[in-house]
C-alpha cells in the first residue's frame, strides 16, 4: 500500500493512450485540500505530481490524451494539462458538478442544485465548447 496523503481520494482515471500513470482527484472545503495527484503506475505507485485546482471536492475526473477533465462542488469545470498539472481551462457552473463522462470527443458534465439535475454537453476541440444545455430546454 502507498500512502496518498491526508485528504481522501474518491476518484480515479487512467489514460487509455499512457497506462504509466493514474490520475486521482480529492475530497476537500479548501483548495489546498482538493487536490489532482499524479500517481507513478510502473511498479512503484509514487506520487509524481499535484495541484490544487478546486474549492471544493472533485467529485469526479476524466483523463482524455494530455488533458484530465475535473467537475467539483465549487461549481467548476477545469482541464487540466497532464502528467505535470496545471489548469488550461475553467469553467463556472450553476450547480454543483457530480458527473463526467467521455466518449467520441465530447463530454458530457451532470450538475445537481436548487433549480434540479442538469445535463451539459461540450465537444472537445481547442478548448471544451458547450453545445448543449438541458437548462436550455
Amino acid at each position: 500500500m502507498v500512502r496518498g496523503g491526508p485528504n481522501q481520494l474518491i476518484c480515479v482515471d487512467v489514460p487509455k493512450d499512457d497506462a504509466s500513470w493514474v490520475a486521482c482527484g480529492s475530497k476537500g472545503f479548501s483548495r489546498e485540500n482538493c487536490e489532482v495527484k499524479i500517481f507513478d503506475l510502473r511498479g512503484s505507485l509514487q506520487q509524481q505530481a499535484a495541484v490544487a485546482c478546486a474549492d471544493q471536492t472533485i467529485e469526479a475526473l476524466q483523463c482524455h490524451g494530455d488533458q484530465c477533465f475535473i467537475a467539483s462542488k465549487d461549481g467548476h469545470l477545469r482541464s487540466l494539462e497532464l502528467p505535470e498539472p496545471r489548469v488550461q481551462w475553467e469553467r463556472r457552473g450553476h450547480a454543483a458538478y457530480t458527473a463526467l463522462g467521455l466518449a467520441a470527443g465530447a463530454l458530457l458534465a451532470a450538475s445537481a442544485g436548487p433549480q434540479g439535475l442538469a445535463l451539459e454537453l461540450f465537444a472537445l476541440d481547442e478548448e471544451p465548447k458547450l453545445l448543449k444545455s438541458s437548462e436550455e430546454t
